[in-house]
């Protein structure tokens, strides 16, 4: 008998039960969607933070650039890239990258996995879903979701519209001027 998809899993590639799940986790071989795991530590949720919103901010935003950065000049363009802020263990510190080619994952895949950043092994994975926008709490977004960080979808960290547009503008320059 086939057991149902976990809808968790399969718009975060993440669910809090695990392997004692009583649903199948899927990861896709064909999807352009990468997570690397556990990768970034929000200081907001280190119970000793003293860093002040504005300092936050300015952390999240270095991390956001120097892994846009790196992921696009390394392995190819960048559809979209979501740093979980959650709190409950199975998604934080998730990175989710969205390529605009599913090569380009898969070099991102085989790349990264022989990698490390700030001494640590990056834990990489194919993704479970085309879109890593799905795995988004739509609730979050409206500022309404009464589960915090322990929610099972993704609360993005909220990333500057003036550096987003820097880097896909620096990416979109970069690209063309190799293929001249």
């Amino acid at each position: 008998m086939n057991k149902p998809l976990c809808t968790f899993f399969s718009k975060t590639n993440s669910c809090k039960h695990g392997d004692d799940c009583i649903k199948t986790h899927k990861l896709l071989e064909n999807s352009p969607c990468l997570v690397l795991k556990n990768l970034y530590f929000y200081p907001q949720n280190d119970t000793k933070n003293s860093l002040s919103d504005f300092e936050i901010q300015l952390h999240s935003e270095f991390f956001f650039e120097d892994i846009f950065t790196t992921l696009s000049l390394d392995y190819g363009e960048i559809k979209n890239l979501i740093i979980a802020q959650n709190s409950c263990k199975h998604i934080l510190g998730n990175v989710y990258v969205q390529f605009e080619s599913k090569s380009s994952a898969e070099s991102a895949f085989l790349g990264l996995s022989t990698r490390t950043y700030f001494y640590s092994e990056i834990k990489v994975e194919k993704g479970a879903m085309f879109n890593i926008s799905e795995g988004v709490c739509e609730d979050f977004l409206r500022r309404s979701c009464t589960k915090g960080g322990d929610c099972s979808y993704v609360h993005p960290i909220r990333i500057s519209k003036k550096l987003i547009d820097e880097l896909y503008l620096s990416q979109k320059y970069f690209l063309k001027r190799k293929i001249i």
